[in-house]
């Protein structure tokens, strides 16, 4: 049985966006490949797309169809409105005689690629009707179906849905609609759900997974009137009491009645449906034997227990009396687990919730204790349905906005149950939800809920954010991501000093798993990080050495890592104050963080340390002027260009790189003007070197005046130096760019 689960947010998902999303994405792959080749690169890259989004729909169904039919294409048997890609789409398909194509959302992105190459191919010879099914066999692609009979049983005998009107193509909108107002189809659907898949889509005529379908059955059941329900149900019972020593006479078994019956635990109506059922069979003559074979004698247990646990909750709630037995409701609620009525528990915790979310403040206190008497069962495995069925009924209620302050206190309770359970999973899908109801804006954190802030900040834990801390140094790496995720979520100053405790860590895994989070965690990371960059105690070494120790050396940079990974203008206030440390690591480390942040505070750092001791260093920092800066900076690189001549030729290129009307100007006299080559050349630079570094940086800058300029240039040198002397390197180079601009 499929363990999937499904959110709100998973049941609004909208199949009519994903369909024409397909189509487009499908054909402009398709296009791709028709001009440069399957094995180009920029192809390969688009092929990507379509995969990604047949990857979304895996986890609601099955396949992904394609369907022409009178004239119109249909994907998801959603009629796709007519565009360019629908049109093109439908012609590569009519060249090969495709009526449909349905693509197994297993497929790879090689049998992807593989399929729409034969598919844009033009069409050679008489035998064009199989051309796509005998390459599909010859290539072993048994995840792309053509003119099959799954993909008729799809759209012929499906539902199918105009994709070019208003309407709700939702998950839950769409699948509901293959349900019908059936009770009985409902209960078959659930009941043979671990049927083999062709046996189920030929019975169903749909291929949504059964895990899907019966997450949405108890809200469509909860719609169907009761004295209907009871009705259904009561005349196919008396119909296996007619004649049940007789098989062939009995429209269904007794197990189908029983998941008939069964289904009544989604309604929240069941006490009432099962009392004039019960009526309604004894009314019709129906044998007890039969009535007992369908409903055990457990049946009048549970409801019992149901009625307890009803006029429990109706005198909590509704009644004069303001005390609260919690022991009374826990011995009703444990019974109503052991004898396994999982729908009226979850029933129960639903009933809570909207108590919960309620105006009455004395409501919400009592449902609060009581929910945290239900939490309790986390310490038997069995009953970890209710703990999850919680998680994610807080997963809608604060999706939509429904929740009030107390559930902060839920929140916080169920944390530390996953946290006990060590269900990080689970915890991470909690985080999930949180974080939806919060925004970062300038690095500062914004929640849409005070009920959500509390709970954010009650995570503040130390002895919680430690654990974590040491689940990434002892623990499995495949929960790495959920503890990332959790953490984030906390995204304190703590949860960042904790994760420096771990980044100068032996384990290169280790390491690179701290940095990981701290990138992400905003402010927190660049407060914890700026002080240890501005602590002098970590930059200590012995005297007449430049280098740090290791320990201290990882540590330093580590931080400076973070603070250049966060981008934040802020983290320049504490490099600032290293930007001399006579350790050479720290420098260049330095550099390094001051490209990644950018901006104006970046740039101005960099401009200093251009003008470093060490060439290393000065060449990394004209790079990087150069990677980020603008043109308003040209003015300072020209002057640095006059001071630092060892240099000359890596601030000549970053000129070229940043382009602008100054730097233009300079080039170009620096082109012309003998004195100024002179000027500029040093002894690890000759004057041809300086002109050939100028005409790359003209063609970088490539306006209509710079190449002008290298025209001229280039005309100015005669045969004999184009030739015999060291000027032949410049007439390629002029030459070079001067062929590329004109293609």
């Amino acid at each position: 049985m499929e363990t999937i689960g499904y959110s709100e947010n998973d049941l609004n998902f909208n199949l009519n966006e994903i369909a024409h999303e397909a189509v487009r994405e499908i054909y402009i792959s398709a296009k791709k490949i028709s001009v440069y080749s399957a094995a180009h690169p920029l192809a390969q890259k688009t092929v990507g797309r379509p995969f990604l989004i047949l990857d979304k729909l895996a986890r609601f169904k099955k396949f992904f169809n394609l369907h022409i039919s009178g004239g119109r294409l249909y994907a998801l048997n959603i009629r796709v409105r007519p565009s360019i890609f629908s049109e093109q789409l439908m012609d590569f398909m009519q060249r090969l005689d495709i009526k449909d194509i349905i693509f197994d959302c297993r497929l790879t992105t090689q049998e992807l690629t593989l399929f729409l190459d034969r598919l844009v191919k033009k069409v050679s010879g008489a035998d064009y009707q199989s051309v796509m099914i005998n390459f599909l066999s010859k290539n072993k692609i048994e995840t792309i179906q053509v003119n099959s009979e799954t993909g008729a049983i799809l759209f012929d005998q499906g539902l199918k849905f105009q994709g070019d009107l208003p309407g709700d193509y939702s998950i839950r909108a769409v699948v509901g609609a293959y349900f019908g107002d059936s009770f009985e189809t409902l209960a078959s659907m659930l009941l043979d759900e671990e049927l083999p898949f062709e046996q189920y889509l030929m019975k169903f005529h749909h291929d949504f997974h059964p895990a899907l379908v019966r997450h949405l059955i108890p809200e469509k059941v909860s719609l169907i009137e009761p004295g209907e329900l009871c009705g259904a149900i009561a005349e196919k019972v008396f119909q296996l009491g007619e004649n049940p020593s007789d098989p062939s006479t009995m429209e269904i078994p007794f197990d189908r009645a029983r998941a008939l019956i069964s289904l009544l635990n989604y309604h929240p109506d069941r006490e009432e449906i099962l009392t004039g059922l019960k009526d309604e069979l004894t009314r019709k003559g129906v044998p007890v034997d039969i009535y007992a074979e369908i409903i055990p004698l457990t049946g009048a247990i549970k409801l019992e227990t149901q009625e307890k646990v009803d006029q429990y909750l109706d005198a909590t709630f509704y009644g004069e009396s303001f005390d609260l037995n919690l022991d009374e409701f826990r011995e009703h609620f444990s019974r109503l687990l052991r004898t396994g009525q999982q729908g009226k528990a979850k029933a129960v915790v639903k009933l809570l919730m909207e108590h919960l979310a309620g105006d009455n403040l004395d409501s919400r206190q009592k449902a609060l204790e009581l929910l945290t008497v239900t939490l309790a069962t986390f310490h038997n495995p069995n009953y970890y349905f209710l703990i999850d069925h919680i998680a994610l009924l807080l997963d809608e209620f604060l999706a939509g906005g429904r929740e009030t302050f107390e559930f902060s206190e839920l929140i916080w309770s169920l944390v530390k149950v996953y946290f006990s359970q060590k269900r990080f999973d689970r915890l991470s899908t909690l985080c999930s939800a949180l974080q939806k109801r919060c925004r970062y804006q300038d690095g500062v954190t914004i929640y849409d809920s005070l009920a959500v802030k509390k709970a954010i900040m009650q995570f503040n834990n130390r002895e919680m954010i430690n654990q974590l801390v040491w689940e990434i140094v002892d623990g499995s790496q495949s929960s790495f991501g959920d503890i990332k995720n959790i953490l984030v979520t906390f995204g304190s100053e703590e949860v960042a000093f904790a994760l420096s405790t771990i980044v100068s860590h032996e384990s290169r895994q280790v390491r690179q798993n701290a940095l990981k989070i701290l990138s992400e965690l905003g402010k927190a990371s660049l407060k914890v990080f700026s002080r240890v960059i501005e602590d002098n105690a970590n930059f200590e070494r012995d005297e007449g050495r430049h280098e740090l120790p290791d320990a201290r050396w990882y540590l330093v940079r580590n931080s400076i890592f973070v603070l250049g990974a966060l981008k934040d203008q802020e983290g320049c206030k504490a490099l600032r104050a290293r930007i001399n440390d006579p350790d050479t690591r720290v420098r260049r480390a330095i550099v390094a963080a001051l490209e990644k942040i950018g901006g104006e505070q970046a740039l101005d750092l960099l401009m200093v340390m251009a003008n470093d001791s060490d060439r290393e260093i000065s060449e990394a920092a004209i790079i990087a002027v150069g990677l980020i800066g603008t043109p308003e900076i040209v003015p300072e690189l020209i002057d640095l260009a006059n001071n630092r001549h060892p240099d000359v030729t890596r601030i000549i290129t970053t000129l070229g790189m940043l382009g602008g009307e100054e730097a233009r100007k300079f080039l170009v006299s620096l082109l012309s003007d003998a004195e100024l080559q002179t000027q500029l050349t040093s002894n690890r630079t000759s004057r041809d070197e300086l002109r050939l570094a100028t005409l790359k940086a003209l063609g970088k800058i490539g306006d209509k005046e710079s190449l002008e300029k290298i025209k001229e240039f280039n005309d100015t040198l005669s045969a004999s130096q184009k030739i015999f002397f060291g000027a032949s390197k410049l007439n390629r180079a002029a030459q070079d760019i001067l062929s590329k601009k004109e293609r």
